[in-house]
This record gives structure tokens, C-alpha cells and sequence, in this order.
């Protein structure tokens, strides 16, 4: 796209033999060129849309980021991060470790910060799979 554009710009005003080959290789060797340009790729696979959840934290998904080298202050080498599939909300909590215990101590903070559990168990929408159910489970590791 970039030589078609910079040849078609050059014969407006100039031409010489081989011209289209001295662009192309100017093109290639334009370290700017390669910086700015844009990458597209196919990808051939369908997007298939899943269904939206009704309620918030209904279904997350969470990642672990690690090891982060040199750790924070703290001692912080990972990074626990969720997101609401809902609400799109997104959170990233430091951890330590990656020991059930530790994970355990932060999935319970941000479910008890945000009292989802609550209002979904009040409502009658804790589901046997979903994150709100979890919290039970995570509170009996204690």
C-alpha cells in the first residue's frame, strides 16, 4: 500500500527506468515506514458471539500474571486479575505467592469489597457454578 502510494506520487513529477524498483526498495528499507505502518492479519476463524450474563459476577474471568522480576517493595511477583464478563468490570490484585491461601485471601477481598455475593444470594441467583458460589467454597478453606 505504502509503495503504490509513494510510486504514484513520484511519477506525478519524475520517472526514470527501473522506478518502480527503486520505490519497492525504498519502501522496504524505510526504517520509518516499518515503524508506522499498519499490521493486518486474517484470521479465519468465525467469531462466534457466547451469551452475556444476566447478572454481575455471574461469570468471570481470571488470570495470573507472574513472575514479575525485580517484585515491588512488598514483595509483590504476581498479578491476579478478573474481570466481570457483566459489567465488564476489571480488577488486578498483587500477590505474593501463588498458594490457595493467598488467592483465597484475594478473591475473598474483592468479593466481600464489592458485596456481590449478597445480593445474588438474596435474590436467589447463586448459581452451583458461578463466581458468587465460589465465595462459599472459598470461605470454607480457611
Amino acid at each position: 500500500m505504502v509503495t503504490k502510494k509513494t510510486l504514484e506520487r513520484i511519477k506525478f513529477s519524475f520517472f526514470w527506468e527501473g522506478l518502480r524498483a527503486d520505490v519497492k526498495k525504498f519502501c522496504e528499507l524505510c526504517k520509518e515506514c516499518h515503524l508506522t505502518r499498519s499490521v493486518r492479519f486474517k484470521d479465519r476463524s468465525p467469531i462466534t458471539p457466547g451469551a452475556r450474563p444476566e447478572l454481575p459476577f455471574q461469570v468471570v474471568n481470571m488470570d495470573l500474571i507472574g513472575t514479575i522480576d525485580p517484585p515491588s517493595l512488598k514483595g509483590h511477583k504476581y498479578i491476579l486479575c478478573l474481570a466481570d464478563q457483566h459489567t465488564r468490570w476489571g480488577e488486578a490484585d498483587p500477590l505474593t505467592s501463588l498458594s490457595a491461601k493467598v488467592i483465597r485471601e484475594a478473591l475473598l477481598n474483592l468479593f466481600s469489597r464489592t458485596e456481590i455475593y449478597l445480593l445474588l444470594k438474596r435474590e436467589g441467583f447463586v448459581e452451583k457454578n458461578s463466581a458468587a458460589s465460589w465465595v462459599t467454597v472459598l470461605d470454607l478453606w480457611k
